[in-house]
């Protein structure tokens, strides 16, 4: 059978087996009454005999036997659906087959699933060649609602195989909600680091040690044993789901604030500068893997960096002897100080058509959350209650804000204010820290990390706030802090 192979990247094709009148569409606000039940089969090998394979074929046919487990983990952290066990299974799939005729359709009603999920992989170890084949099945309807292909080389990495499994579980919720999943995206966030100067020798009481740290402010610094060691945050970026963790940064500084472009090919963050203390902007290169620092004042620091959607502009918290926000060019040259008012004015957060930023301020005493218009005009305040608010958030519809808020228990929650009911809803309940909410592009889901279980991990929820939707994709040996997710990767 001859094949079309487009390099390395993914073709998709889809069999138009749904009418246009027909689509099973699920609105988003049924998923906090009831989960949709869905059962997921193994998918099948279907290539030539496997005899005489290499170990490393082999192991490379091990891993795409896990391609339902990567979509059933999807699917599974939406919280919008109910994965009907293995073990419930009374079809016979060896014997099942993939049409409409083929399936039994009593079989997966029985167990009361609403959608099946199958398919099949042919894999030529010669020419490295995969293709995947998904289908969607409507149990009480008794018909399929895709089937899609999936082509590409494959050369054995896990990462692979999980690319080729987000862009399936994309597809179903896209055909069962109407919207696009947002499985491929990832998240770049900070994670806290301990080492020794030399490797040689483990560190004991990481904790302790630590902790003196944070006390001191310092990022290098002595044990009771005398022993050299260095505290740093570098940036790392990581599937949604908290796999597939590669590091961007590995400066052994303090490098933070990580922020995505709008087209996924940038991230731009600060990082202390070693030689003179003072925190510079820089901007990483995800294409090609490099970093280039775009400021170095003398006597300023930069933080809170965040690209416009036009990728432009970036706006920025510049300290001086106060804190405010200021606008600069995405090479890093300042254009205007856009507040100038006494105390600070601090993270700011560009809504999504690129005409108003969000910000904190403590102009009346406690911060607060405010907008204005990007150029610093039009000043509007928010948020009334709270004893802090800060790092807010712009969905990316531009309706709503999420922001940071901590009341008189001194804890921090995740909230989200309505721009046109002008009220704020909380997302988190007396679970420790909750801190730096960041929006699926989808706004779906929010991410942001939290101390609920001892040392800061991402957790995320569901942006409505369905009881129940906080699930921790993190397990950092210390800190896992500050995320910020990616638009839709490419």
């Amino acid at each position: 059978m001859k094949r079309i192979i487009l390099c390395s990247l993914f073709l998709v094709s889809l069999l138009p087996l749904v009418k246009a009148d027909e689509p099973l569409v699920i609105r988003l606000s049924d998923y906090a009454k009831k989960k949709i039940p869905i059962a997921i089969t193994e998918f099948q090998d279907t290539g030539e005999t496997r005899e005489g394979l290499s170990d490393a074929d082999r192991i490379n046919l091990s891993l795409l036997s896990s391609l339902h487990t990567i979509v059933i983990k999807d699917l599974e952290l939406t919280n919008w659906f109910k994965i009907i066990a293995e073990e419930a299974f009374i079809a016979d799939l060896k014997k099942e087959g993939y049409g409409e005729s083929d399936i039994k359709w009593n079989d997966w009603k029985a167990i009361e699933s609403t959608h099946l999920v199958k398919g099949t992989y042919e894999f030529d170890t010669k020419t490295r060649d995969l293709i995947i084949t998904a289908y969607l099945y409507s149990i009480p309807g008794k018909k399929i609602l895709f089937k899609r292909s999936f082509t590409g080389k494959f050369y054995g990495s896990l990462p692979s195989v999980r690319k080729f499994a987000h862009k399936i579980a994309n597809r179903i919720v896209e055909q069962v909600t109407g919207e696009m999943g947002i499985f491929d995206t990832r998240i770049a966030f900070i994670e806290r680091k301990l080492e020794m100067k030399s490797d040689i020798e483990r560190i004991k009481k990481p904790a302790k040690v630590l902790d003196t740290l944070k006390q001191q402010g310092s990022t290098e610094g002595k044990d009771s044993r005398n022993k050299e060691y260095i505290f740093s945050k570098e940036i790392m970026i990581m599937d949604f789901d908290g796999g597939n963790i590669s590091p961007l940064t590995s400066n052994r500084t303090l490098s933070i604030s990580p922020h995505w472009s709008r087209d996924g090919s940038l991230i731009v963050y600060t990082a202390r500068n070693k030689k003179n203390g003072r925190w510079d902007m820089y901007v990483y290169d995800i294409l090609k893997w490099q970093s280039q620092r775009l400021t170095s004042f003398e006597h300023w620091d930069v933080f809170s960096p965040n690209f416009s959607p036009q990728e432009d502009l970036i706006a920025a918290t510049i300290s001086k002897n106060d804190s405010d926000i200021y606008i600069l060019n995405k090479e890093g040259k300042v254009l205007n100080q856009i507040t100038s008012q006494w105390n600070i004015d601090i993270s700011p957060s560009w809504s999504p058509d690129g005409k108003k930023i969000a910000f904190s301020s403590a102009r009346t005493g406690k911060p607060q959350i405010y907008i204005m218009n990007w150029d610093g005009s039009n000043i509007e305040r928010i948020t009334f209650e709270g004893r802090h608010n800060d790092e807010p958030a712009w969905s990316p519809k531009g309706d709503k804000i999420a922001y940071r808020g901590q009341d008189i228990d001194g804890e921090s929650d995740i909230l989200i204010y309505d721009l046109k009911a002008k009220k704020s809803e909380r997302m988190t309940y007396d679970t420790k820290d909750n801190e730096y909410p960041t929006w699926s592009p989808d706004g779906r889901f929010i991410a942001f990390h939290s101390s609920r279980t001892g040392m800061n991990q991402i957790f995320i929820i569901n942006a409505t706030g369905q009881a129940g939707s906080e699930r921790k994709v993190t397990n950092c040996k210390y800190d896992c802090m500050s995320p910020n997710w990616s638009p839709r990767l490419k």
